[in-house]
């Protein structure tokens, strides 16, 4: 499984589906209409939309894109659609788990270490991520909950969902400011596409989280 490396030229015209998708069981009672709930581990990021429609040679690095993909079998990093990150204090800082005593971060919240290399507002209360926020560590993308504030240190707290599927030792970077999601095609059809008159390519891609 090798990650292909998106083109320069790679965009979206329209988005029709981003999110998470989960898997679970709902049983309600016949005779009180209460419901039991189990919630799955199941939580994926899936991706419908169509690209930008590429007249040559631009069309060239999609072509060799989607081909690369070789279906399903590949990867790669596809950036959080739409994103902008929402605190200026990202622009200037490196986020890193913070493990008391090392010990690995799990579940759904950090500790995380803020270092800066420019003027940065430490005051508490000063906001590194605001709720709804992105960020990847490893190989996994996640969206804050709460907003992480300053407590006057360089150690803050950040929650975020979905949980973490594992340990991450001290000092792991998280990407808070250009955040991406490791994707596969889910069709082996991926590499075919439309074409209209002046040769314009039209490319649609369907993609879920892998790992």
């Amino acid at each position: 499984m090798a990650v292909i490396p998106i083109p320069a030229y790679f965009g979206f015209t329209r988005v029709d589906q981003w999110g998470i998708i989960r898997a679970g069981r709902t049983v309600r009672s016949r005779f009180t209409g209460s419901r039991q709930t189990i919630t799955l581990p199941y939580a994926l990021w899936s991706f419908s939309g169509t690209l930008v429609n590429y007249p040559e040679p631009e069309a060239n690095d999609i072509r060799a894109f989607l081909i690369q993909l070789e279906g399903q079998a590949n990867i790669f990093d596809l950036p959080v659609p739409g994103y902008v990150p929402k605190s200026l204090n990202q622009q200037n800082c490196t986020f890193q788990t913070y493990g008391d005593g090392g010990a690995p971060i799990r579940g759904r919240q950090a500790s995380i270490r803020i270092s800066w290399t420019t003027t940065v507002d430490l005051s508490v209360g000063a906001v590194f991520a605001k709720r709804g926020d992105y960020f990847r560590i490893g190989n996994e993308l996640k969206i804050v909950t709460q907003d992480c504030l300053s407590n006057g240190s360089d150690v803050s707290t950040i929650y975020f969902e979905p949980p973490l599927r594992q340990g991450y030792p001290h000092g792991t970077i998280m990407n808070l400011k250009t955040p991406t999601c490791p994707m596969s095609a889910v069709d082996d059809e991926v590499s075919t596409w439309g074409l209209q008159a002046p040769v314009i390519h039209n490319f649609e891609l369907k993609a879920l989280e892998s790992f």
